[in-house]
């Protein structure tokens, strides 16, 4: 059953990308009330901020105190957070993946900066019911030679998604994490080319990448409804 979109609040964290962008117009066409979250850079949130014309808020998620600084505001400005996505990730450094600063750099970010949301969270809103869902990988089931930090950073986040489900109240908090396949985003356009791609499209089972729809359907199906998510590690591979 979908969840009546009267009075939502979703927080949407590491929103300057393709599948964050998607997620927040889709939302935003539900009557969502969508907040944007960015760190460095907020160009692609302002390409299609004509769309949304949402709350933007930036913080560096692995500093402890921009973090807090980040909630307290929330807090003045809405009385629940109701959804939280976290979708920001910091990568390897392919220059470096034998430096121990590769992998505290990654984790800082990837590890400690969800940690320190939760945290956040449960400070700023401790009695209000929320729901946050946590971006992984399949990476972080089957390793990867060139984001070796960055799969290990997502196989522990998959792991505290247990962990926190068991600590927390559920009647206050559903943690749940969803492990995606290759996302046909412009980032990794960019970033490895097309002929690298369409090279990845022949090793996988539909000879096809997911795409920022894919994603979104498959977040708006399983969040955004009243299934049990919690200490769930769901996964959609292609």
């Amino acid at each position: 059953m979908f969840i009546s979109t009267s009075n939502k609040n979703v927080l949407i964290l590491g929103s300057n990308s393709d599948i964050a962008i998607n997620l927040a117009v889709k939302l935003k066409s539900l009557n969502y009330n969508v907040i944007l979250h960015y760190n460095k850079k907020k160009n692609l949130i302002l390409k299609t901020s004509p769309k949304l014309k949402n709350f933007k808020i930036k913080a560096d998620l692995s500093n402890k105190d921009q973090t807090n600084k980040m909630f307290k505001i929330l807090r003045k400005n809405y009385q629940k957070i109701d959804f939280i996505l976290s979708n920001f990730s910091s990568y390897d450094d392919p220059n470096k993946l034998d430096k121990l600063t590769n992998y505290e750099k990654v984790f800082k970010s990837n590890f400690f900066g969800n940690i320190n949301v939760i945290f956040s969270l449960m400070k700023y809103f401790k009695t209000s019911k929320k729901k946050i869902m946590i971006i992984s990988s399949n990476s972080s089931y089957r390793g990867s030679a060139t984001l070796p930090a960055y799969a290990s950073s997502k196989a522990s986040l998959d792991n505290l998604v247990k962990s926190f489900s068991k600590i927390y109240d559920s009647k206050y908090l559903k943690i749940c994490s969803v492990q995606f396949g290759p996302v046909l985003t412009s980032k990794l356009i960019l970033s490895k080319g097309k002929k690298w791609i369409i090279n990845l499209k022949k090793k996988l089972p539909k000879k096809k990448l997911l795409t920022p729809n894919d994603t979104t359907k498959f977040i708006i199906k399983k969040f955004f409804t009243k299934e049990d998510i919690n200490g769930k590690n769901f996964k959609k591979l292609f």
